[in-house]
């Protein structure tokens, strides 16, 4: 899976669910770069609405170790809901919220992997079995949050191909 194909899986959930409904008028979804927080907290003061979700770098690991071959992608999601940075009991409502909102995420990417007809089920794609969560800090002084790491397992080819190579025939 490419890291544009990972993008565009996300942007498309982001789209499709009920609470974002993300669309280039109403813009509820941001990649992070180079885990670049002070672009997050530009947008976040800026252009993007909230709730929103926040998808992390893309990251892979090729494992070679076996016959099987495989390719992990290493990712992250976060969903950041409006708060009022002053106020704890605000602060942790929000981070309840979002909570709710990036399960739902995280449920929804294990259906797509696990059922027949899901969007990632073609790719062979295996989810992590477990997901440790964690608050999102208070950005912009507006939001917070709370989100997933997560892996997804899939097989790989390692061939090599003679047009890459001079030497090879």
């Amino acid at each position: 899976m490419s890291e544009q194909e990972y993008i565009d899986y996300f942007e498309y959930l982001a789209r499709q669910h009920k609470a974002l409904l993300h669309t280039d008028t109403e813009p509820r979804f941001y990649v992070l770069r180079d885990d670049n927080r002070a672009d997050l907290e530009q947008a976040v003061r800026s252009k993007l609405l909230l709730p929103a979700l926040v998808l992390d770098q893309y990251y892979d690991d090729l494992d070679r170790s076996s016959d099987n071959f495989r390719a992990t992608i290493l990712g992250g999601l976060s969903v950041l809901v409006k708060c009022k940075k002053q106020d704890p009991d605000d602060v942790r409502r929000a981070r309840a919220e979002a909570r709710q909102l990036a399960l739902s995420f995280i449920n929804r990417m294990y259906r797509d992997c696990r059922h027949p007809n899901g969007i990632l089920a073609s790719k062979r794609i295996n989810p992590s079995m477990q997901f440790q969560g964690e608050p999102a800090p208070i950005l912009a002084e507006i939001a917070t949050g709370w989100g997933y790491p997560f892996e997804w397992s899939m097989p790989t080819s390692v061939a090599v191909s003679p047009d890459d190579w001079a030497d090879l025939p």
